[in-house]
């Protein structure tokens, strides 16, 4: 897997863990999305692994890939241990 994949996989886990924080609102993915890129960018550059600024300043279609997230992983192991992660 690509670094940017890596990243883009990371970006949407953390967008849908953000829904979920919210209440799993509707018509929020652009902000979840850009509210989670900035967090993994900041994660990235404080340990060094920062050099992408594709998530932030990316393709805003991932909303639609979000948006298929929060349908699809809900139920899902990683989700779940996402949701767990975010509430410690």
């Amino acid at each position: 897997m690509t670094d940017n994949a890596n990243k883009e996989d990371r970006i949407r886990a953390r967008a849908h863990a953000i829904w979920q924080q919210e209440g799993e609102p509707h018509s929020r993915e652009d902000d979840h999305w850009h509210q989670a890129a900035r967090e993994i960018e900041e994660e990235d550059a404080a340990s060094g692994n920062g050099d992408d600024s594709m998530a932030i300043n990316g393709d805003v279609s991932n909303r639609d890939q979000v948006s298929q997230l929060h349908e699809d992983v809900s139920g899902s192991p990683q989700a779940e241990q996402l949701g767990k992660q975010s509430k410690t």
